[in-house]
């Protein structure tokens, strides 16, 4: 699925946005919805002819507020970030806390739980602690909501990065990640995705 965000300074993002999906969806591809700005988000779902994904709403109040009914409105999917009004949890638990905030906010607003997409955040392991993103992962599965991760950001700022994101896909992978973020020229990452969609 091809993220599309054409946030650019001074340009206008919304016409932009518009523009831009209105050309990839003659190419037939799945598009993710990318922008901070809800009004953005509107103009490129009324261009798209198929089932969009928005990338994002969080477990904020203004967030849930101005987000939730786009996705509703359009029958879009939606990445649900675990993340609230005091940034991203540092435990799991506390993670799995913002994604139930989401899901009852989001059944509420009549979207279908099949359409949610939870991401549990990857931080760099530099500065926090992957195993509370795997351990919220491996919750978020046992609630029966679909699973997101950016699986890359967690080698920001180490050596061998490549290794680092390929091993810690891997370990996604197997508990329970749906959806990978990934790089589709990094060989070995792509490597592990395709041998772990196998099995």
């Amino acid at each position: 699925i091809l993220d599309v965000n054409v946030s650019v300074p001074g340009s206008d993002e919304k016409k932009n946005m518009a523009a831009a999906v209105r050309e990839l969806a003659r190419l037939g591809l799945p598009l993710v919805l990318d922008s901070t700005d809800p009004s953005v988000l509107e103009e490129g779902l009324r261009a798209f002819p198929g089932k969009a994904v928005i990338n994002s709403v969080n477990g904020t109040d203004e967030s849930l507020k101005s987000i939730l009914p786009l996705a509703k409105k359009y029958n879009a999917a939606l990445i649900c970030l675990a993340m609230g009004e005091r940034g991203i949890p540092k435990t799991a638990e506390e993670r799995l806390a913002v994604l139930n905030k989401i899901l009852e906010a989001a059944l509420n607003h009549g979207l279908r739980k099949d359409l949610l997409l939870a991401d549990t955040l990857t931080l760099s392991a530099a500065t926090s602690s992957a195993e509370e993103t795997l351990r919220a992962l491996r919750l978020a599965r046992g609630m029966g909501l679909k699973t997101v991760l950016g699986a890359s950001n967690v080698s920001f700022g180490l050596p061998d990065r490549q290794e680092i994101n390929r091993d810690f896909l891997a370990m996604a992978l197997s508990c329970g990640l749906d959806a990978a973020i990934i790089n589709p020229c990094d060989g070995a990452v792509l490597r592990t995705f395709h041998a772990s969609s196998g099995l």
